[in-house]
């Protein structure tokens, strides 16, 4: 059986193919998300959008009317002081924390607002909108 990447003399694979391995790999981290599509749903009314990880924007398209704007993953740091304990200085302690709780703000071009607030877990997604004069809606994530 023939191997998968070419070896050197020792048996183990080359320099040229590591580094092809690694810059693969590197270019695959930096690749951009798929657009995720989503519902927002009033009633039997259902009306579709996007959002799109890689830019943290989002748009929807309300009854003729394009909303677009961003959104943001609530994000944070925790601080932590300790005592003495077991060590002859005083200690700190500082965590860096990303929730899967997003809110998120559209404009259309007439200036009425739309904002929204949901839960987002990989490709998914569930929460409410809201229109400034109007209807709230639930957003949920298609199936792919």
């Amino acid at each position: 059986m023939k191997n998968f990447f070419p070896v050197g003399p020792q048996g183990l694979p080359s320099a040229r193919t590591l580094t092809a391995t690694a810059v693969a790999l590197a270019l695959w981290g930096c690749a951009p998300w798929p657009p995720i599509p989503f519902e927002l749903i009033e009633g039997q009314q259902i009306y579709h959008g996007t959002m799109s990880p890689s830019e943290r924007m989002v748009s929807v398209d309300i009854g003729g009317k394009q909303f677009q704007g961003y959104y943001l993953v609530a994000t944070g740091t925790a601080y932590f002081q300790g005592g003495w304990h077991r060590r002859p200085y005083p200690f700190d302690m500082r965590t860096n924390f990303v929730s899967n709780s997003a809110r998120a703000t559209m404009v259309a071009a007439d200036g009425e607002r739309l904002t929204c607030e949901f839960i987002v877990e990989d490709a998914s997604a569930i929460g409410e909108c809201r229109s400034t004069g109007g209807p709230s809606y639930q957003l949920v994530t298609q199936v792919r």
